[in-house]
């Protein structure tokens, strides 16, 4: 029974520690990462706009729901093993800028994440930019010591590196 109540006391002591760590961080972020793909922006652009597609090539994304367009933008929901979250286009520049915002307001974190694409020598240099927010002391612990800002980021220029790379330009 003793070390029961150690574990107990145990697992007490480090579930306060990571909430006051966490309600220490800030609620904000910003986190940029940025690639070269040998690729022109107008085929970048296409994919990423193209939310229909997205689970034929990003990681984890299982389903994609068309919503009635927000103030004429494409809005949809995204469908993963964590459940569904919707998002907004909030701002386009054919080929040149998409600006991708969470349309819930329920949950624990909020964000958007702005795509710049410029040309240069070789293809096309894609910034992405994540603005976030992570409103729970739990999450923003977990967010950043055991995910990382630059997790989201990278993950989604992996696969959009794998689908520039192994897909047919009209695919």
């Amino acid at each position: 029974m003793r070390i029961v109540k150690n574990l107990l006391l145990v697992i007490v002591a480090v579930l306060a520690v990571v909430y006051v760590v966490g309600y220490r961080l800030p609620e904000q972020h910003t986190a940029t990462r940025d690639r070269i793909f040998p690729a022109t922006p107008e085929r970048i652009f296409k994919e990423i706009a193209t939310v229909s597609a997205y689970p034929k090539w990003r990681s984890g994304v299982q389903g994609v729901r068309m919503l009635p367009d927000s103030q004429g933008m494409t809005h949809f929901s995204e469908q993963d093993m964590t459940g569904d979250v919707n998002y907004v286009f909030e701002h386009m520049v054919p080929n040149r800028q998409l600006v991708l915002t969470i349309a819930d307001t329920k949950l624990p974190y909020s964000g958007s994440w702005t795509f710049d694409l410029t040309p240069v020598a070789g293809g096309t240099q894609v910034i992405v930019t994540e603005e976030g927010s992570v409103h729970n002391p739990f999450f923003r612990f977990a967010s950043r010591y055991v995910y990382g800002h630059f997790r989201t980021i990278d993950g989604y220029l992996a696969d959009l590196d794998k689908r520039l790379t192994n897909s047919l330009p009209d695919s």
